[in-house]
């Protein structure tokens, strides 16, 4: 496989908008929502973007992101996105500080020029900083290229 740098950007949290409690006691699973902007760029795609966030927290710390949003380009295209992966402390899972995020990307356009987006499947890698003004992730987008299917 081979990963082709998509873009990198920030998403922000629009902690107004954050519901978020246990569903069974403190250390079950938590249920949230939350909604934010961000923007990102890259040689392909770049522009400013709007989402939601309906993540669960494992009882082992784990939170599972469910992100669904929209990319709006520079040149005024709307992309649909959505993303799920893992969430976890950089050196224990109930870590709340410092996060580190890992999930599988699909993003989807009926406009012309933006059509082959429908046909990438893309990884993301992410820095979680929950304590920022406002909390924050950094995040890198990879497009994968299957590369044993074309082998002999």
């Amino acid at each position: 496989m081979k990963l082709i740098p998509l873009f990198e950007g920030e998403l922000r949290f629009d902690e107004t908008t954050e519901v978020g409690f246990p569903t069974h006691g403190e250390d079950g699973d938590w249920l949230a929502y939350v909604e934010g902007d961000g923007a990102v760029s890259g040689e392909r795609l770049s522009g400013e973007l709007r989402w939601t966030n309906h993540p669960r927290r494992r009882a082992d710390g784990t939170w599972l992101p469910s992100f669904a949003g929209v990319l709006k380009t520079n040149d005024g295209t709307e992309i649909l996105f959505a993303f799920t992966g893992y969430n976890q402390g950089v050196t224990d899972p109930f870590e709340y500080e410092h996060r580190a995020g890992l999930a599988a990307l699909t993003l989807a356009s009926a406009s012309p020029p933006y059509q082959w987006v429908n046909h990438v499947f893309a990884v993301i890698e992410a820095d979680v900083r929950p304590s920022g003004d406002p909390e924050h992730l950094r995040l890198r987008a990879y497009q994968c290229v299957n590369g044993i299917a074309g082998e002999a």
